[in-house]
């Protein structure tokens, strides 16, 4: 989904609202996340969920700079990352480690660029990936110091997926670069990369999101400038075959992949589900513009949706039915970009936080950045 236009609209959130949705049987597992998003009353946008997403709240509202919130990683239920646009010098990099009642701003000038960070990807709490335009930014003490590890040659390049496997393998996906889309590959925790163009890489334009199950077996999704494109790897990177059924205008934005079998991904007008690692995938409905997605096992995930206005997508069945929430207090929700559920299951939240901010304006980017 190509960067676009930008429109405002006034939005009211009434405190202490809280967002209803279906309701577990008692002793259910819940899952506890985040979705950011565009401006929303001068603060960017983190809303939290401690049951799976069945109610939401914000968070960090005047703790967060009024700026543009383009990814999250949860590390577990207490602790996530949060990216985005730059400001005061350098791009935006949040952490929380109490479930989100507060939100500390990690980083400085020194080492983090001036650039918007289009991905973050926390290994633990203490390694931690971000990529944006000439960035590949890494920390190991989770975010006091980082590090900018990108190769020659890609100063220009909009990377725009990262996932870490491990300590030291590491994926990085983007734009063009040397005539098609940005695979990078290191296995020494970034200190090389090797550009991987084997197999059908050659195919896509740019590739917006990446996941690997393991170290041989990897998914990587966008567009050849005009068709969703996913490609495959089982062989560490060193082929990769494009993906059979994923259909559609525009691009493929998000995937995840639980395991070597179960995959999910999220395109600009479908999302997809495989439980044969991708031999076969079955489309299900969303929203034009889902460009978030999260999966912890073969049945649960959650999308979100960044087009007009802000959508959350759940399921519990695998696909088969989807909720959506897409307004607070009967007023719109603001562009979302991403979401991120903790993969650890936790019991039956006994209380709510119910802290939403008042009104203000919100700034709804219409489209997800996307710079090639």
């Amino acid at each position: 989904m190509a960067r676009c236009t930008f429109t405002s609209a006034l939005v009211c959130l009434l405190t202490g609202l809280v967002l209803a949705n279906t309701v577990r049987a008692e002793g259910t597992s819940y899952f506890a996340g985040w979705t950011v998003g565009s401006p929303w009353n001068g603060s960017g946008t983190i809303l939290w969920s401690p049951d799976s997403g069945n109610t939401w709240s914000r968070q960090g509202f005047g703790q967060i700079a009024n700026v543009d919130l383009v990814s999250v990683s949860a590390v577990n239920p207490s602790s996530a990352r949060v990216v985005g646009d730059a400001s005061d010098g350098y791009a935006t990099i949040y952490h929380t480690s109490n479930a989100g009642s507060t939100w500390t701003r990690i980083g400085t000038a020194g080492d983090i660029p001036n650039t918007t960070l289009n991905k973050v990807y926390a290994l633990n709490d203490s390694n931690v990936w971000a990529v944006g335009a000439g960035a590949i930014i890494h920390t190991t003490d989770g975010g006091t110091t980082w590090s900018n590890q990108l190769p020659s040659g890609y100063a220009t390049t909009h990377l725009q997926g990262v996932f870490a496997l491990d300590t030291t393998n590491i994926w990085v996906t983007g734009g063009t670069n040397a005539s098609y889309a940005t695979i990078l590959k290191s296995s020494d925790a970034g200190a090389t990369w090797i550009q991987q163009s084997g197999g059908d890489v050659t195919n896509a334009n740019h590739l917006l999101g990446i996941s690997a199950a393991d170290a041989q077996t990897a998914w990587a999704v966008g567009g050849t400038g005009d068709r969703y494109i996913a490609l495959r790897t089982t062989d560490g990177g060193i082929t990769w075959n494009e993906q059979a059924g994923i259909i559609g205008a525009y691009d493929a934005n998000e995937v995840c992949a639980v395991n070597t079998s179960v995959v999910w991904m999220a395109c600009d007008r479908q999302l997809y589900r495989s439980t044969d690692g991708g031999a076969h995938w079955v489309g299900q409905w969303a929203g034009d513009y889902t460009v978030g997605l999260s999966a912890v096992n073969d049945v649960e995930a959650w999308g979100a949706r960044a087009l007009y206005n802000g959508t959350i997508y759940h399921t519990s069945d695998g696909g088969s039915n989807w909720t959506q929430i897409n307004q607070l207090g009967g007023e719109n929700l603001p562009s979302l970009k991403a979401i991120s559920f903790a993969s650890q299951a936790i019991p039956e939240p006994s209380t709510l936080a119910l802290s939403l901010g008042c009104c203000g304006l919100g700034v709804l980017w219409l489209r997800r950045r996307r710079n090639y």
